[in-house]
Formats: C-alpha cells, sequence, structure tokens
C-alpha cells in the first residue's frame, strides 16, 4: 500500500523543521549572548579594579583675586601618585570661568593650576579641591570595548551586509 501525504501534513512537516531550524538558531544566540556577557562582566570586573586603584586627595584653597590673563598654581598631596600619571580635579565651588587643571608635578603631588581668561577679575571663594589620579600603568582598555571588538560583535550578530566580506572590516 502506497503511503501518499496531503497538502496538509507536507505543510505540517516544514512547518515542524523550520520551528527545529528557528529552536537552534535561538540555542546559537543564547550561547553567544552568553559569551558576550561572560566577556563584559570580566571587563567590568577589570574596570572595578582599575577604579580601585585611583589615588586622592584633597586640600583647602583660597585662590587670590586673579586678574584677566593672571593664573595661581597650588598643589595637593596624592600618596601614590607618580609622574606619568593621570590627574582630574574639582572644586567645590563655582569657578566663574577659570580654567582648572592638574597634573602630576611630583611623587605624591598634584599641581593645580588656576587660570583666569574670562575677560575680568575674578576672586574665588575658599572651598575645598579634590583630586583623584589614575596609575598611567594600570589602565588597558578591556578588549570588549574595543573599536575593533564592537564592530567585529555587530558583525557577527547581525552579520555583513551584501557585497562586504567579514575580512574587509
Amino acid at each position: 500500500m502506497a503511503v501518499t501525504k496531503t497538502k496538509q501534513q507536507t505543510t505540517h512537516g516544514s512547518d515542524a523543521r523550520a520551528a527545529v531550524i528557528r529552536v537552534n538558531e535561538l540555542a546559537t544566540l543564547a550561547n553567544e549572548l552568553k559569551t558576550d556577557y561572560t566577556a563584559l562582566l570580566a571587563d567590568v570586573t577589570a574596570i572595578r579594579a582599575v577604579l580601585a586603584g585611583m589615588i586622592s586627595g584633597s586640600a583647602t584653597y583660597d585662590a587670590a583675586n586673579l586678574v584677566d590673563g593672571a593664573g595661581a598654581t597650588t598643589t595637593v598631596t596624592a600618596t601614590g601618585a607618580a609622574l606619568g600619571d593621570f590627574a582630574l580635579v574639582s572644586h567645590s565651588v563655582d569657578v566663574a570661568g577659570i580654567s582648572v587643571t592638574a597634573y602630576v608635578s611630583a611623587a605624591d603631588t598634584v599641581s593645580v593650576r588656576f587660570q583666569n581668561e574670562s575677560g575680568g577679575a575674578v576672586d574665588l571663594a575658599s572651598g575645598t579641591l579634590r583630586v583623584r589620579v589614575q596609575p598611567e600603568a594600570s589602565f588597558a582598555a578591556p578588549a570588549a570595548l574595543t573599536a575593533t571588538s564592537i564592530a567585529t560583535a555587530a558583525v557577527d550578530s547581525i552579520g555583513s551586509p551584501a557585497g562586504i566580506a567579514y575580512d574587509d572590516l
């Protein structure tokens, strides 16, 4: 006896195969997401380690009246700072258009420069200078945050545009 399939049976068979293919695609995507999550978690852990290595210091400072074009420099102790490290500064009062920059000028010392280019005299109120120093040797961009890895991940997840080979990226 010959077995004949009806159109409905053939359609259901195609639907089942399509569903299996889709489930496999979803499983692959889930594995890729897990891999990406694991890499991102490693990067977050690395960033936390870098942030934990930040050096800080603070000092009260009352800048003198600065006429236009004048500047003043003071220092803040930041134990562990070394030449070549990255330095940031904040001031607890409005700096009223004065540029404030920080740099490591010697071991354990951050110099903070106030430069008035506002067009008039400015007399800042006394306030607290806070410095943060990031040791130069402690930071390397995490692999998952580089432009190449982001572009590669994007191509891997959505496919390359027609006519562009993966190796061209």
